[in-house]
């Protein structure tokens, strides 16, 4: 095993045949033996002519009858070939998963493709129609609610995504959670179809929760989906709402004390089988033909569940359908006076006279935010590029107010743009728009810009308010 004759090794220290590398680790070995009368350790061997092996070592105390230490026993194997094919597994294994990620990726992307191909064609197709009803005001309204829609499904559907990925920033807040529901019964019935009969069933005297109520409506609506794709030939689906107190003598320890608001989704559909269940919250998991489904969605409303530190179980029988219980805890409205004007910047879409500086990179955006801003009383000077923004501010230094900026930009980023600029413009101030997650960003020179983000895609009014807003701020320093 050594290579080496036994002259060459009877007398001689230990380290003859163990790398310098491992010496401290051997001795630790030795140690352990000592202490506990056994060790037994995978370890690196020297054979004589220098190449290194893989060996098991076994260390054992020999003991007089007294206990007292008279020697000890090695055992060595060389495990070199083992280990070959133990590696040789472990890369099998790994490939194994990669091809399985990847394939759960593919069917991903056709299920996205598919779900945007379809929104693309709405759009489009109102688009035209539009066009050729140009005398016909009600038509063209009608036209542009259909293509609202449209856009906001298909926001929805990245919402989605960035929900199933845990990059989705969170808005909750306290809601009636009836209320909430209610308000989303049009389009839960307009999205499951005539087929499906939909059923509401609240309970008066429901605590308040956290949430955010666009998430909510991403939960519904999935569990919507799927209760009407298990009912091929119509059924019907109820949504009931209960609450429920836990305490210590729940069934359930994993559960705070406290008040829960309880969302029911009930469907007539054929039910899930037992091997299905368990894997139903899984990620890319989906019994859909390809091209039909993600596999997205019931991961993503187990997320959003979790994220609002709630609970959500499944029953289900063959034959007699299926039933999501969703969990919340209660959440009491804290008073204070700012409650009621909380949401009148957005309503009010305030007009300004100051002076914007705009950089994106994508073209059609800024041309159409410069279109907007422009709308509502703005002066604004636009840039392709932050090179071409700095030489603007340059030129245009004592008229910027406020500097409007994505954040994922070809030769420097948002923020490194918004620091240099800050040098210069001490009382610039700052507003940053995305469609990308800042979760993961390091914020550059200090600026984070999550601090003062608009997400994409955002509403005229939405955008005249955080204008609005970011203006009233005080002025911010690199």
């Amino acid at each position: 095993m050594l290579g080496r004759k036994p002259d060459e090794m009877i007398g001689q220290p230990w380290t003859i045949s163990v790398p310098e590398r491992m010496h401290e680790h051997t001795m630790t070995a030795y140690e352990e033996m000592l202490a506990q009368g056994r060790s037994e350790t995978e370890t690196i061997g020297l054979r004589a002519d220098g190449t290194e092996f893989d060996k098991k070592l076994l260390l054992m105390r020999i003991d007089d009858m007294d206990g007292s230490l008279v020697g000890h026993y090695c055992l060595c194997d060389d495990i070199t070939e083992r280990k070959k094919r133990e590696q040789e597994q472990e890369r099998l294994e790994r490939e194994l998963a990669q091809s399985r990620r990847l394939d759960s990726i593919g069917r991903m992307a056709g299920g996205i493709a598919h779900d945007f191909n379809n929104m693309l064609e709405v759009i489009l197709g109102y688009v035209d129609l539009a066009r050729n009803r140009r005398d016909d005001e009600v038509s063209l309204l009608e036209f542009l609610d259909e293509i609202e829609s449209a856009a906001q499904r298909s926001a929805d559907l990245t919402s989605q995504l960035l929900s199933f990925s845990r990059k989705q920033p969170m808005k909750p807040t306290v809601v009636d959670l009836n209320d909430a529901l209610e308000q989303m019964l049009k389009m839960l019935r307009r999205l499951i179809g005539e087929s499906v009969e939909l059923h509401w069933v609240p309970r008066g005297g429901i605590p308040n929760v956290e949430i955010d109520v666009t998430q909510l409506n991403q939960v519904l609506a999935n569990l919507c989906l799927n209760a009407r794709d298990a009912m091929y030939g119509g059924g019907s689906i109820t949504i009931a709402t209960d609450c429920v107190e836990i305490d210590a003598h729940d069934p359930r320890p994993f559960l705070p004390e406290g008040a829960y608001a309880v969302i029911t989704v009930r469907d007539t559909g054929d039910g899930i089988p037992d091997e299905i269940c368990e894997h139903i919250f899984e990620p890319f998991f989906t019994t859909k033909s390809e091209g039909k489904g993600t596999g997205l969605g019931l991961a993503t409303v187990y997320g959003i569940v979790k994220q609002c530190e709630g609970y959500i179980d499944v029953k289900s029988k063959l034959g007699e359908g299926t039933e999501f219980t969703i969990m919340l805890p209660a959440k009491q409205i804290e008073q204070n006076g700012d409650d009621a004007a909380t949401d009148e910047p957005e309503r009010s879409a305030s007009r300004g006279n100051e002076t914007i500086l705009l950089v994106e990179d994508e073209e059609q955006i800024l041309a159409l935010l410069e279109k907007l801003l422009t709308s509502l009383g703005y002066n604004v000077y636009s840039a392709l590029q932050p090179s071409v923004a700095l030489q603007l501010a340059q030129e245009h230094a004592s008229e910027i107010d406020i500097l409007v900026s994505d954040v994922v930009m070809p030769e420097m980023n948002g923020p490194e743009l918004a620091g240099r600029l800050l040098d210069e413009l001490p009382g610039l101030r700052v507003l940053f728009v995305s469609g990308y997650s800042m979760d993961s960003y390091d914020g550059t020179n200090g600026i984070n810009p999550s601090e003062n983000l608009l997400r994409k895609p955002f509403t005229l009014k939405q955008l005249a308010a955080r204008v609005r807003e970011t203006i009233a701020e005080a002025p911010r320093s690199a």
